[in-house]
């Protein structure tokens, strides 16, 4: 006891929010949907994103400069013990007429620019896939929570009954002991799916930087449950979807992004073997101390010149720049080859996995009736003498597992479906008003 007051001095806050949450009397649900929307506005992760593009606009801004004139501004004053005292004014204008550098690094920050937007992007969606996943926690503890209690209320019916033939001298005392081993498990199950969704509603709360206080569940599934899915055309769906995710894949733009980066540094480092051409306009202005006659007091010079730079040779420095860009190229081409290859291995197993999942889905929904109808037979049996409680248990225990086999695989296989389109680059948010409906509704061939 003293370890747990421990703790809960320790984090108090969300102490006291679970409390809150808990015995509110104004709960609320809330849906994936709204519950990602609190994210977006309040984690640092797509802040920092948002300033990430700040960054990148401002770096392009700073690249555009260099074809646009400079003009600076100078002044100098002298004063010397020979009487040679004066001061200068200058004004000089810069434009450049000729520089290869300058293009290849507008070129090369286009292309950042591209690449930290779809950074951002990326950010978001596995945010959406990481407050998906303890959503679908919560949905899947919350769902629990009413099998358990169902299931709860059939062992204390079992148990009133044994309790009864016992007094009748029909039963035994072993049954009413099992009974009672039954129903204590079944209220430990229950606090412990209490449990697992008050901290999914704690994590999400967390994300959202802000109270959470319910999940909203969606219990329908007008699906025909006496037909079987069809065979699935698998690889249809996985070249459907591996089309997406080389015209849409938010990770493949991002590397070609960087590949596009990595060709304009190249060309940015052979630019040094070319020249640069500037205009080069100056104004000047000097007065002169000391100096008796009236022409040498006062002096003005305006000139316009071409200028050309040209470094004709640095130590094969340019050359090696060139070398060590074009490795950056290489090692970006490689690394993109690799990205491709395991997106094709997880879109293959997505697919598989979520078509193999309809089918279970199909027949446990099935299964699940006619264990209803076992249990419900088992216990007419055992009222009338013909069955072992231990059997009806046993019964009780196959069609509740069944039960939540059946949620777990529902709400599993849609977070699958997220994950899917993610990685083909196509996750939107309307997405996830669809993650509390049936997992019948997921149709792949949908296109």
């Amino acid at each position: 006891m003293i370890n747990f007051r421990f703790v809960l001095l320790k984090n108090h806050q969300a102490w006291w929010f679970f409390i809150l949450t808990f015995f509110s009397s104004q709960v609320y649900a809330e849906n994936l949907y709204e519950v990602f929307s609190y994210v977006a506005q309040n984690h640092p992760k797509l802040k920092i994103a948002v300033q990430d593009e700040y960054i990148a606009q401002a770096q392009k801004d700073q690249a555009f400069a260099g074809f646009l004139p400079r003009v600076d501004a100078t002044s100098k004053m002298n004063r010397s013990d020979n009487n040679l005292d004066y001061e200068k004014y200058q004004m000089e204008l810069r434009q450049p007429l000729f520089d290869l550098n300058t293009w290849f690094v507008n070129d090369r920050q286009y292309y950042n620019q591209k690449k930290v937007a779809l950074e951002k992007r990326l950010v978001r969606d596995q945010l959406i896939l990481e407050v998906a996943r303890i959503f679908t926690e919560g949905l899947i503890a919350k769902q629990n929570i009413s099998l358990s209690q169902e299931q709860k209320a059939q062992s204390e019916m079992l148990l009133n009954k044994s309790e009864l033939s016992s007094r009748l001298g029909a039963g035994s005392d072993l049954d009413i002991q099992r009974a009672k081993s039954e129903l204590y498990l079944n209220i430990a199950d229950v606090i412990g799916a209490k449990n697992r969704y008050q901290l999914s509603v704690l994590n999400l709360s967390r994300l959202a930087n802000r109270p959470i206080q319910g999940l909203t569940v969606i219990q329908t599934d007008d699906s025909d449950l006496n037909r079987m899915p069809k065979e699935a055309p698998i690889n249809d769906v996985f070249d459907h979807y591996w089309t997406l995710t080389l015209e849409n894949s938010h990770e493949i733009k991002k590397e070609l992004a960087e590949i596009n980066m990595n060709q304009s540094d190249i060309q940015s480092r052979r630019s040094q073997y070319w020249p640069r051409i500037d205009v080069v306009g100056s104004m000047v202005k000097q007065e002169n101390h000391g100096v008796v006659n009236d022409e040498l007091k006062y002096s003005e010079d305006t000139n316009v010149a071409v200028e050309l730079t040209w470094n004709l040779f640095q130590g094969f420095k340019t050359n090696a720049e060139v070398d060590e860009q074009k490795s950056n190229l290489q090692k970006t081409e490689y690394s993109n080859e690799n990205q491709r290859l395991d997106f094709k291995q997880k879109i293959q197993q997505l697919v598989s996995e979520i078509y193999n999942n309809q089918q279970q889905y199909f027949a446990l929904k099935n299964s699940i009736q006619y264990r209803e109808k076992s249990y419900e037979m088992a216990t007419r049996k055992w009222e009338l003498g013909m069955e072992e409680l231990i059997n009806v248990q046993q019964e009780k225990v196959d069609l509740f597992d069944t039960k939540r086999q059946a949620i777990e695989l529902n709400y599993t296989t849609w977070l699958r479906y997220l994950e899917l389109r993610s990685v083909a680059g196509i996750l939107e948010l309307d997405d996830l008003k669809a993650m509390t409906s049936s997992l019948a509704d997921v149709d792949l061939r949908s296109w």
